[in-house]
């Protein structure tokens, strides 16, 4: 009988909890969306991207040698 009176519990608050929390997840939300579509955030964006781009050659030599060091020092003999 506790465990049922625990679940029946635990069951309303749950229910009482999502409804509150809607709400704020809702206006959570809401002011992501509103900031992801401001200007300024897509310009800073592109910016990001643009860097990015130009950085990634650099950062995949860095990459390459990286492994090939790691490869040679698998299979030298110890």
């Amino acid at each position: 009988m506790r465990i049922l009176t625990f679940l029946a519990g635990a069951a309303t608050g749950y229910v009482l909890g999502t409804r509150a929390g809607r709400g704020s997840y809702d206006k959570m939300m809401a002011k992501a969306q509103h900031l992801w579509d401001d200007p300024r955030t897509q310009q800073r964006i592109d910016a990001m991207g643009d860097s990015l781009r130009s950085k990634s050659p650099a950062v995949g030599e860095a990459v390459e040698s990286a492994v090939s060091t790691v490869s040679r020092k698998l299979h030298e003999p110890q």
